[in-house]
């Protein structure tokens, strides 16, 4: 069983996992990839406050990951990581262009890589 804070992190990771589909079904995918990032950054901080490690405030999901003790992760989780950070900030603000339906496709793919990895580091 998780620790409260961890558990705290957890329940916020999925919020963010529900909003980001709610917005992928409708059609809003600059938003929903920031959910999916966002989503996959607190599964992440949750495993390094099961560690009893304070988070780095960073978006950059590849630095999290370093914070984990005695882990390196697999190609699949670290190159799952590197897109997923990029929608940090990539199409948040006005001007950007929108990300195309294969890109939301992809982040549900690499979400759902760090949530497996995540809740299986979890006790």
């Amino acid at each position: 069983m998780p620790r409260p804070e961890t558990q705290r992190w957890l329940d916020k990771a999925a919020e963010d996992k529900r909003a980001f589909e709610l917005l992928r079904q409708n059609g809003e995918l600059s938003t929903a990839s920031y959910h999916a990032q966002q989503a996959a950054e607190k599964y992440i901080k949750a495993v390094v406050v099961e560690a009893q490690i304070a988070p780095r405030y960073v978006h950059d999901l590849q630095i999290l990951l370093g914070q984990v003790p005695n882990f390196s992760p697999s190609q699949a989780l670290d190159e799952a990581c590197g897109r997923l950070t990029t929608y940090a900030t990539l199409f948040r603000y006005p001007g950007a262009t929108d990300p195309l339906p294969e890109d939301i496709d992809e982040a549900a793919v690499d979400l759902e890589t760090v949530i497996q990895w995540a809740t299986g580091s979890i006790p």
